[in-house]
């Protein structure tokens, strides 16, 4: 889900990008990045007892590492012809918000 969520901020589609964004930051907000991660494992048909947690860990800190960026883009991202102000400067305000949130976690 998270890495399907993470796809969908580099569609073209403005109010996609913010949607996408906000459940991202919501999977990390509320800690559910766990079950994310064990689904994946599960679908997978790998055991859980046979998992190893730090694979588990360094997987889910690449995912966030690319999120970040994306989202470090997307706070920076300059408007093109036909681009209507108000929405830019929405998802710029909402991705710098998700920075910030990055940094304090």
């Amino acid at each position: 889900s998270i890495t399907y969520l993470s796809s969908l901020l580099d569609k073209e589609d403005r109010s996609v990008r913010i949607a996408a964004g906000e459940a991202l930051a919501l999977i990390f907000e509320i800690g559910v990045i766990d079950k994310f991660s064990t689904e994946a494992k599960n679908a997978n048909d790998v055991p859980q007892e046979e998992s190893k947690p730090q694979e588990s860990y360094i997987f889910l800190q690449g995912l966030k590492g690319k999120v970040i960026n994306q989202c470090k883009n997307l706070s920076a991202e300059a408007g093109g012809k036909g681009a209507a102000k108000k929405d830019l400067n929405s998802q710029r305000n909402l991705f710098r918000d998700i920075l910030d949130f990055f940094e304090v976690c």
